[in-house]
């Protein structure tokens, strides 16, 4: 028997639907104890940050939380909530058992570690599986490493916010990671191999997805490229909550209440099994947010990978603030300069916009600290936005995090990274992050450059690698307005450093007006 029909057939009717708080779950006994589904069993707690037990119990009650020989007592809240934090703890391999107890209540989770852990976000190409990509079938079944642990968040919406989230931590043993995000376990692998610490991997994706999907509400209020997707949100909002108060009075018809005191908030909690309204889709703004990632927020993790941004192809140069703001968000919920790894989406020749997105991650990753940029343009499939080379994708974010966050000098991460340009006599310097031992790519000659002028015209420069920079020289009477790279969705990179990876494609502006054009 379902839970409406349970209610329904109950001599509390309604009041069994009413009693329930935001993002209360759908159980007529809410007092029972239960701890957030994020402390399953195997779970890596985040080491060097206090730790935060949190989950539902009867109102009122004295809780207690006991792990690794501390044990702290408080209060449920009024609406059955509680939230402990311990005292922080180094990183451990020794496996530990967290015993919370109320009101003659006990939950107990066993194999709990402290290590590092890190959340694995975006749209498909993190979600893409360890059984499909290259070389992945082979270390699904090699797979052998019980200190490695994976936490896959079920894909869900949500008009409000949500306390919980689905899913479980699993060890790391022999196909059972074939379903997992294909980066985020090599991710996890290659960090294990250097790192004498448990490591924790939450996947937090969902395919096809929009930026705006997984910013919060208060982000879209933020910024002026949210005006449209908060104007979607209001609409989606106001026919959800038309929808719930016909349901309710149906309700009430039902169980002969007459007066109910409902909020719009309060409506839009409401999500029980046999919910008769409309399905929101994926992509409506802050949904992804509500349902999936801010309940992992609530929970300390030492930084996030992030791969998104084919489903953002057609907004150009507003994606670069929208990402800032979503940056922004999660620096605000960690109050630290949370580090990102950005994934640069792969050129994609099927489809135009994908390169003013990978300029704007560019631009965006170049003017935060501990925020990382890892190029793709040599490892793509032109005629699939889906490439499978997913293992040199977490090989290279790994080493941008070993090298930024671990503070490991001895590996380059990064390609070069165009800063600025500079008009001399013999023509245009183009200065670059990242600029030891400029090369191209197995001695081949250096190409991709582009100039534009003022009315769009394109001339193609000669160009030459000088010590640390790239000169550009042309012959025509011509004056440039804007410097290219690899703005192309078929480019394929050619100049490179001392790492053997990839310059990122660009775009610059030899003067303020020229830029001011571009965005006319």
């Amino acid at each position: 028997m379902n839970f409406l029909s349970t209610c329904l057939r109950s001599p509390i009717r309604i009041a069994c639907i009413l009693t329930l708080v935001l993002s209360s779950p759908w159980l007529c006994k809410a007092e029972d104890l239960r701890l957030s589904n994020i402390l399953t069993n195997h779970a890596v707690l985040q080491a060097d940050n206090p730790i935060r037990i949190s989950g539902r119990g009867k109102p009122r009650q004295e809780v207690t939380v006991s792990f690794a020989e501390q044990h702290v007592t408080g209060i449920i809240d009024d609406h059955g909530t509680f939230s402990i934090t311990l005292a922080p703890m180094p990183p451990s391999f020794q496996p530990y058992q967290l015993l919370v107890s109320s009101a003659g209540q006990s939950e107990v989770r066993d194999d709990i570690l402290i290590g590092d852990v890190w959340l694995a976000a975006g749209q498909s190409n993190m979600v893409w599986e360890l059984e499909d990509a290259v070389g992945g079938r082979a270390a699904s079944v090699e797979s052998q490493d019980p200190m490695l642990r994976l936490f896959e968040v079920g894909e869900a919406e949500s008009l409000a916010p949500k306390t919980d989230i689905e899913g479980r931590w699993i060890r790391v043993r022999p196909r059972s990671a074939r379903r997992f995000s294909a980066i985020g376990y090599f991710f996890g692998k290659d960090l294990r191999e250097e790192l004498d610490r448990p490591i924790g991997i939450i996947q937090v994706a969902y395919g096809g997805t929009r930026i705006e999907a997984w910013v919060s509400g208060e982000q879209l209020d933020a910024e002026v490229e949210f005006r449209s997707a908060r104007s979607e949100l209001e609409k989606t909002s106001a026919q959800n909550i038309t929808d719930r108060r016909h349901w309710l009075d149906r309700m009430k018809n039902l169980t002969r209440v007459e007066e109910v005191d409902a909020s719009d908030a309060w409506l839009l909690s409401l999500d029980p099994p046999d919910w008769p309204g409309h399905d929101i889709p994926k992509n409506t703004p802050t949904s992804l947010y509500n349902a999936m990632l801010q309940p992992v927020l609530q929970f300390p993790s030492l930084g996030m990978i992030w791969y998104q941004g084919e489903s953002n192809r057609g907004d150009g140069r507003a994606y670069e603030n929208k990402l800032n703001s979503f940056i922004a968000m999660l620096r605000e919920a960690y109050t630290t300069d949370y580090p990102i790894g950005i994934v640069q989406i792969a050129p994609y020749a099927q489809v135009e916009g994908f390169s003013d997105i990978q300029d704007a991650q560019r631009r965006v990753a170049q003017s935060h600290d501990d925020i990382g940029l890892v190029v793709t343009t040599d490892i793509t499939e032109l005629l699939d936005i889906h490439p499978r080379r997913k293992r040199e994708v977490a090989e290279r974010l790994a080493n941008w995090a070993l090298s930024s966050v671990y503070q490991r000098s001895d590996i380059r991460h990064s390609g070069p990274l165009a800063r600025n340009i500079t008009e001399t006599k013999e023509g245009i310097e183009i200065n670059f992050d990242f600029s030891d031992g400029l090369t191209t790519m197995q001695g081949s000659p250096i190409s991709g450059f582009v100039l534009r002028d003022k009315s769009d015209r394109r001339i193609v420069p000669t160009a030459t690698i000088f010590e640390d920079r790239v000169v550009l020289h042309w012959d025509q009477n011509f004056e440039p307005c804007i410097v290219e790279y690899h703005m192309r969705s078929d480019a394929f990179p050619t100049l490179t450093n001392l790492s053997g990876l990839p310059a990122s494609p660009f775009r610059l502006f030899i003067t303020e007006e020229c830029e001011t054009r571009s965005r006319e």
